[in-house]
């Protein structure tokens, strides 16, 4: 065989040019002509040739590395049809000759002198030139061809009744018989996915799997049984047929989809997994379909995945191509892109194989394909390969058609080696060791450091961070879960192997019977796959109890959706990384933390600051300074929930709830230090920031997020310290206004509610007007004037060390947005409350204390929530009160730098009958106010003659949503018990109906039947009642009150507690408990004859 290629080699003029000579063999390989033995083996002797000579040539260049890539799938190519037609000529002998098997015995016998024996045994060639030239290796193709011979005949009988027995595999004794027959004649036909094995430490390869699913919709569970057998980094899918508004989800993965929006079929996604960094990279494209991300790995250039389709008719446009391959980046493409050529796709081309053939060769990338076919079509014998990948800046992968899952297309397996290490797979769970934990801590400080000056204080609490760390990382253990999530029981894993092994034979025989039993298998598969599913789910539901609380973790899984933050626009374009969004979230919240630029008096700000720089250059000696404790300590770290997230230190709650007697003492040396100083730790004054959408906002703007801090858990306990003293300090002085109910203790919405409802309801007993303007406060946390805040704890004599602390506190305060396990550029606070801490709800109630008030308004205060009433007899007589009492709010808002939001400042006028007289309006910061017929006021809609219309059809609205979430949980057709459903519909259910129930229970009752409607269904819906079943015997086998009873109850329960409140304002609301008026107040209720009295 040497100098047969050395002779060809010499006369083609090989080593003239080989590389030229090389691509002249490739382009000239025409498959379809090789009808026989001789043909396949000129082309085996060129291309043999060509190798053998290009293995010589040095220095190797990517040229070179693509020409020999195609010559070896050329070849192999080649030798699988050759196979093929001997594969072909001796089946039609065997079959022909069935009645004997002596004549198959002749053929394989050693002695035997059958030229197509021996040419077989010379066509099986491997890629190098050691397999190619290895006796050992033809003589175990030629058994193995033997074998597969052998089991045409045997398949033969299998078949010739499998289409009376429909029920054959039915039976699990004739699956398990079916299972070792396939299994004993494995040869060289027979491909079974075997599934990888993987452990903690990750290879240097990416593990892509590319699959046309022709319509995913019904193969979602196989797929998603697939993942999780092998395991892929990515999974690329082409021709998904979905809708925006189907569901792609899977455990573990995140999902990126280009659904078809035009017409039916078509639709690319991918699937990464969740440990991977990556982020979306939206590619324009008229002649293809595809979805595109980039990863961004350790140590590593970004590198551009692509899953590419492109529909059979029209042509593939290379500057399309450049978008994805010009980059300077490493790219990776692959999918269905519907080309054919020879150096791909066996004996078939079309134009957009050679355009993608061209293309590869001009721009030096790398094909990278399965050397099997990919593609079966349903109703012609013509395989070819359609879905392959195509490198740039690799220096090698590999490609391998996967025998699995139901479509005309094969899954491709790509390994691509990328020379870095992907995170593990493997689950790590850290179990502690709470009584080691102590052990370790009770040896690792002091109880008394030494701490003598600021300097010393920042270092304490660095090395008491460092000792927890530690402490926890020692007495903790690792365990990794290597496991499935789920794995599907042996009866239908056989199923799958056996259907992935008779789908491979239909595949090379293209024998309808094969096809037919491939085809009941999947719909079996489909079927078991379901049932399973079901009863897992069943298992799970039955087990949730309410001891362990897994039913109400199950109620809010499924209430709370997880929302995937898509990519951010920000001021200088569109941010994909998730460095480029936690910036881009960075810079809107910095324009969030300033002062508000409008309103604004110049002069007024001018004498605060001069105020504060007065009180700063000539501090005033701090007394009576109240230390604090161990006992104090203690009793703080009792009460922290030990469930919530742990800030920027990382020290988690339930490891301080764990500290022994000398790390207790620790903290309470570097708090009482903290007061003596005046100092508020910088190291506490950073947050990380959690950013969550606004329900039905546009996700793309930075501003519809909320921000949610993280901060220290053990500067936390420092700021509880303060808020105490705070508080006294507060109460002493009698800073805080009756009327502000928000943020304390004994204080609800309810209560400020009862106000607005028992001053209308009194305005319409004594045909008074009642006019109400709610406004809206622009950013009132995160924008509050810091001086002001300063100016106004002097002016209100509050102790001198807690102002200096609170100096402290609010100034040179930063954060860093975290979106996953990214952490945005450092950004700082200029104004505002620090979002997440303790200290600042009480903090913004001070700044606003001197909020104006006069004797012919009530002020309604819930927080930054703000309402002011007025009433009269006339309604000109209400309007002009109302605007003096704008006109003062005004100019105190100019003073303070508070921003009122016009746009969402809602005037009403209260009023019962009707008037076609047109109200003037009111004038506020230069802009006119519109009377508005109802408004939304601490959740519950006010209209103008106090129905409650309104908020019972927004009630029902919100009720139906919660239950369509929780309709797994509670359906008819969920197995959860029946105990579990009432305790859901009691603890989540029905508090959104009854919500303020104390003030609307006084609607009408056509009003308050649309509740009970409500209940009714949800509760017909729980117990799965017939229609014959009245509600009435429902609600007595439930032990389930009415909705008019169960208002009774929550309104006797919440007047009763209203005797004994401290707040007068809140005691006053006792007087409107008679019910001479024509209009009730909400106190009726309760449905008691004698009004309560005050004590």
């Amino acid at each position: 065989m040497a100098t047969q290629n050395e002779s060809i080699a010499d006369s083609e003029g090989v080593s003239a040019d080989p590389l030229h000579f090389a691509l002249s063999v490739c382009n000239g390989i025409d498959i379809s002509k090789c009808t026989g033995p001789e043909e396949c083996d000129i082309y085996v002797c060129k291309i043999d040739a060509c190798l053998d000579t290009l293995e010589k040539v040095s220095p190797k260049s990517v040229e070179l590395s693509n020409a020999i890539h195609m010559l070896d799938r050329s070849l192999n190519r080649i030798l699988h049809r050759k196979i093929s037609i001997l594969t072909t000529l001796l089946s039609n002998q065997i079959i022909a000759n069935a009645h004997t098997n002596s004549h198959v015995n002749n053929i394989f016998s050693d002695g035997g002198s059958d030229s197509e024996s021996s040419s077989t045994s010379n066509a099986f060639h491997k890629k190098s030139k050691k397999n190619r030239r290895s006796p050992q290796k033809e003589e175990n193709a030629s058994k193995k061809i033997k074998q597969s011979f052998e089991y045409q005949i045997n398949t033969s009988n299998r078949f010739a009744n499998l289409e009376i027995e429909q029920d054959h595999y039915e039976n699990q004794s004739n699956l398990d018989d079916e299972m070792k027959d396939l299994d004993n004649q494995q040869g060289l036909f027979s491909h079974t996915a075997k599934t990888p094995t993987f452990n903690n430490q990750r290879n240097n390869s990416l593990n892509l799997i590319s699959w046309n699913a022709a319509g995913i919709k019904n193969k979602i569970n196989q797929l998603k049984y697939f993942l999780l057998d092998w395991k892929p980094d990515i999974l690329a899918l082409q021709e998904t047929h979905l809708n925006p508004g189907d569901r792609l989800k899977f455990p573990n993965y995140s999902s990126y989809r280009t659904d078809r929006l035009t017409h039916r079929g078509g639709g690319t996604a991918i699937l990464i997994r969740n440990s991977i960094d990556h982020h979306p990279t939206p590619i324009a494209s008229t002649t293809f379909e595809n979805t595109t991300i980039e990863l961004h790995l350790p140590d590593s250039t970004p590198i551009t995945i692509s899953s590419i389709y492109r529909p059979p008719h029209g042509s593939i446009s290379t500057l399309e191509l450049n978008n994805i391959f010009n980059s300077n980046s490493k790219c990776i493409a692959v999918g269905d892109f519907n080309a054919k050529h020879r150096a791909w796709s066996s004996g078939t081309w079309n134009s957009n194989g050679t355009v993608i053939h061209d293309y590869i060769c001009n721009n030096n990338l790398i094909l990278l394909a399965p050397c099997e076919p990919t593609h079966f079509p349903n109703h012609s014998n013509n395989p070819s390969t359609l879905d392959f990948g195509i490198l740039k800046n690799f220096s090698s992968g590999d490609a391998n058609s996967i025998n699995a899952l139901s479509s005309d297309h094969n899954p491709v397996s790509f390994e691509i080696d990328i020379n870095v290490n992907l995170p593990a797979i493997s689950k790590i769970i850290k179990t502690t060791n709470w009584s080691k934990f102590k052990q370790i801590m009770s040896t690792s400080l002091p109880g008394n450091p030494n701490i003598q000056n600021i300097k010393d204080i920042d270092e304490a609490i660095t090395k008491l961070n460092s000792a927890i760390l530690t402490a926890i990382n020692l007495a903790s253990r690792s365990k990794l879960i290597n496991g499935n999530y789920r794995k599907l029981p042996p009866n239908i894993v056989k199923k799958i192997t056996l259907r992935n092994k008779i789908r491979k034979r239909w595949q090379q025989t293209y024998d309808p019977r094969y096809r037919r039993t491939a085809n009941r298998l999947t719909n079996q598969i489909r079927r078991e796959i379901r049932d399973y599913d079901q009863e897992s789910w069943k298992e799970w539901l039955m087990s949730l109890n309410q001891e362990d609380n897994s039913i109400y973790i199950a109620a809010r899984k499924f209430s709370r959706k997880y929302i995937q933050i898509p990519p951010i626009l920000d001021t200088d374009g569109i941010k994909y990384t998730p460095l480029g969004k936690a910036n881009a979230f960075k810079f809107s919240l910095e324009n969030s933390f300033q002062n508000n630029p409008e309103p604004y008096d110049g002069a007024h700000i001018d004498e605060v600051n001069r105020a504060i720089r007065r009180y700063i250059d000539n501090p005033k000696p701090s007394s009576n300074i109240k230390l604090t404790s161990p006992q104090e300590i203690l009793s703080l770290l009792k009460r922290i929930n030990p469930r919530k997230a742990t800030g920027p230190d990382g020290i988690p709650n339930k490891a301080l709830k764990q500290i022994p007697t000398n790390v207790i003492t620790f903290i309470t040396k570097i708090c009482n230090k903290c007061l003596l100083c005046n100092y508020f730790p910088t190291i506490w004054k950073t947050a990380h920031v959690l950013m969550f959408p606004k329900p039905r906002q546009n996700r793309k703007l930075p501003g519809n997020y909320r921000p949610i801090s993280l901060l220290s858990n053990i500067g936390k306990i420092f700021e509880k310290i303060i808020l105490s003293r705070l508080k006294e300090e507060c109460h002493d002085l009698s800073i805080i206004p009756n009327e502000q109910y928000g943020f304390r203790a004994g204080h609800g919405c309810i209560h400020q509610l009862l106000r607005v409802a028992n001053t209308v309801t009194q305005g319409f007993n004594h045909k008074f007007y009642t006019g109400g303007v709610f406004l809206d406060v622009r950013k009132a946390f995160d924008r509050m004037w810091h001086n002001g805040l300063i100016y106004k704890l002097i002016k209100f004599k509050i102790p001198n060390y807690l102002i200096v602390i609170l100096i402290n506190y609010l100034r040179n305060r930063t954060f860093r947005v975290k979106l996953n396990h990214t952490l945005s550029d450092i950004g700082s606070i200029k104004a505002g409350t620090p979002q997440g801490s303790i200290l600042s709800p009480l903090l913004y109630t001070i700044y606003t204390s001197d909020f104006p008030k006069t004797n012919q308004i009530m002020n309604c205060f819930f927080a930054d929530d703000t309402a002011i009433l007025a009433q009269g007899s006339t309604i000109n007589y209400v309007i002009h009160t109302l605007q003096k009492g704008l006109n003062n709010i005004e100019k105190w808002c100019t003073l303070w730098r508070v921003a009122i939001n016009t746009d969402k400042t809602h005037a009403v006028m209260f009023r019962k009958g009707t008037s076609r007289k047109e109200l003037n309006t009111l004038s506020f910061f230069d802009e006119d106010l519109t009377w508005d017929k109802e408004v939304k006021y601490l959740g519950l809609i006010l209209d103008d003659k106090l129905t409650f219309r309104s908020h019972l059809k927004y009630n029902t609205e919100k009720f139906w949503a919660k239950v369509h979430l929780l309709i797994p949980l509670i359906g008819r057709r969920s197995p959860l018990t029946l105990e579990n459903k009432l305790l859901l519909f009691k603890q989540v259910l029905r508090p959104i109906l009854t919500y303020a129930a104390q003030i609307w229970g006084l609607a009408a009752f056509s009003n308050r039947k649309k509740a009970q409607i409500l209940q009714n269904k949800i509760l017909r819906i729980i117990v799965n009642a017939p229609w014959y079943v009245r509600n009435s015997v429902i609600h007595n086998d439930l032990k389930i009150q009415t909705i008019d009873e169960f208002i009774k109850e929550l309104s006797r329960n919440f007047f009763q507690k209203l005797v004994n409140h401290t707040n007068p304002t809140v005691l006053d609301q006792l007087n409107y408990t008679h019910n001479n008026g024509k209009y009730a107040f909400p106190y009726a209720t309760t449905k008691w004859s004698t009004p309560l009295k005050p004590p």
